[in-house]
């Protein structure tokens, strides 16, 4: 069930954000806390997460990517981490794993650069197209990613499907909608019928069953490198 601001979902999408999006964003204000050293993975591109983080406390911000621009500060691959071994207070990882072909050898490198007890904050899609950048490999499910981490060393704190099949439909037609401003219109609308429909489905579902979690946008985790 949708438990988020409708104006936030729609005010994204006028913005020309995906539902997909918008709900990481949510995820990343209500619960993303910086702390100490933070090292941001593959921050390079699309980074539009950083207006909904509070950097006051963190010491220093460090941005990977594989490509240079002019947000990155290191340039190198999450599979070898040019970064020193337990380093890092806070590691955030958004819509990364996706694109790395070997997933194990990159969380074992971010759990290697995080400090005992240093937080991951990470978010994976699911159920969208295929987007290259430059390729696209995997979709986890969220007991695929709850013992992939495991595997790796990290004792999850959350993990948690995000959207339905109404905001899933949305996004998977959202890229036919490019007339411009008009097309901009149009996808607030749709936006707005895929929010109606799924409050009307939850209220008709629930308190007795609720609506099963099979077809999320993607998968927010948060966890935490093991002391021991």
């Amino acid at each position: 069930m949708l438990t988020m601001p409708w104006r936030h979902m729609l005010k994204e999408v006028y913005r020309g954000r995906s539902a997909s999006r918008a709900l990481m964003h949510h995820q990343v204000r209500q619960h993303v806390a910086l702390r100490g050293h933070v090292l941001d993975l593959g921050g390079g591109h699309r980074n539009t997460y950083v207006e909904y983080l509070d950097m006051s406390a963190a010491e220093s911000f460090v941005v990977l990517d594989l490509q240079p621009t002019r947000v990155v500060h290191v340039v190198g691959s999450v599979t070898e981490l040019p970064c020193q071994t337990e380093s890092f207070d806070t590691v955030l990882c958004f819509n990364l794993l996706e694109h790395v072909l070997d997933y194990e050898a990159a969380l074992r490198e971010i759990h290697r650069v995080m400090k005992p007890g240093a937080v991951l904050y990470g978010f994976v899609p699911f159920l969208i197209g295929v987007h290259g950048d430059p390729d696209d490999y995997w979709r986890y499910t969220p007991n695929a990613l709850r013992a992939l981490l495991s595997k790796a060393g990290f004792s999850t704190r959350t993990l948690e499907p995000t959207g339905d099949a109404f905001l899933t439909s949305f996004d998977l037609i959202r890229p036919y909608m490019r007339l411009r401003y008009i097309g901009r219109i149009l996808r607030v609308i749709v936006a707005w019928l895929a929010l109606l429909a799924s409050l009307m489905s939850s209220k008709i579902a629930m308190p007795r069953s609720p609506p099963p979690d099979q077809s999320p946008l993607g998968i927010w985790f948060v966890t935490t490198r093991k002391s021991c």
